[in-house]
């Protein structure tokens, strides 16, 4: 699926090393998936989509393309439609994290997330806690619930809000927060 490589100079130094996504993937990979995105790209180079479905459709290739591996396809398929098309910003900076998530890019990922949450996104600020308490920054993860909680309450923010006040040692605080969760969500909740 992807070619790893190393270039270290002739003089010695400092070793370059990258990732390069396979092109013979395409055709080893002749999934439904596969099919879908080549049938989407062939009707967009013939001009079957009118120009207002066109935004939703390179989304649609962007998430199939990350569906299938092909990180990098996918993260500049929504780079593009964040650039061009504003009302897509939102959830392009979400998707977008995502990918660079997938590919082990964290700095990029929470520079995705900071940049939906200016653009109005709820979501970013649920993920960005997420993402801050699996590196352990419990009182920036703990920031983002409560701005979470105050735009979109639910049942997992709730329960992510309680985990970051246990881990900084506030256990009377998270206790506090998961009976209030199950008093708000209580059918919500068995899922966790």
């Amino acid at each position: 699926q992807h070619f790893s490589f190393g270039v270290t100079p002739a003089d010695g130094g400092e070793t370059f090393a990258g990732t390069i996504e396979s092109p013979l993937h395409n055709v080893v990979n002749p999934g439904k998936d596969r099919e879908t995105i080549l049938r989407i790209e062939r009707a967009t180079r013939a001009g079957e989509f009118p120009p207002d479905a066109l935004p939703a459709k390179i989304l649609e290739l962007a998430l199939l393309h990350d569906k299938v591996g092909m990180h990098d396809k996918a993260a500049a398929l929504l780079k593009r439609l964040i650039r061009q098309q504003p009302e897509y910003r939102q959830a392009g900076l979400c998707h977008l994290s995502n990918v660079y998530g997938r590919k082990g890019d964290a700095y990029r990922q929470e520079k995705c997330l900071l940049d939906a949450v200016l653009a109005g996104s709820a979501m970013a600020l649920l993920n960005l806690a997420n993402l801050y308490s699996r590196k352990g920054r419990w009182t920036e993860a703990e920031e983002m619930c409560r701005r979470f909680e105050a735009e979109e309450p639910s049942a997992i923010g709730m329960v992510l809000l309680a985990r970051c006040l246990r881990a900084q040692g506030r256990n009377d605080e998270a206790a506090e927060a998961l009976a209030d969760a199950f008093r708000r969500f209580g059918q919500d909740l068995p899922s966790f």
